[in-house]
């Protein structure tokens, strides 16, 4: 017993195959100057992002807050430390000494 036999489909043709539209040639720009975008910085950062550029944890990031060793802004029920802050505590540190 053999099954239903299959329609086979013809190999498409070239002249039945959609074909691409031609590529649009790119628009020179009228002006000669190009627009350099630059990042703008950070001038506040999360408490990760703090920790993470001091080298400590989250953890000790918080206790420095809440001891006032390190300054921090709440913006709505957000935290935020100012980069100027992290400046501030690492140049007030002693040199040398242990944490």
């Amino acid at each position: 017993m053999s099954g239903p036999a299959r329609a086979q489909k013809a190999p498409a043709s070239a002249s039945s195959a959609k074909k691409k539209p031609a590529a649009r040639p790119e628009k020179k720009s009228k002006s000669k100057a190009a627009i350099v975008t630059q990042p703008v910085p950070k001038m506040m950062l999360t408490v990760d992002e703090a920790g993470a550029a001091l080298g400590l944890k989250r953890w000790k990031i918080n206790t420095l807050i809440r001891s006032g060793d390190l300054h921090s802004l709440k913006v709505g029920k957000l935290r935020r430390i100012p980069v100027w802050a992290l400046e501030t505590f690492v140049h007030q540190q002693p040199y040398g000494e242990r944490a």
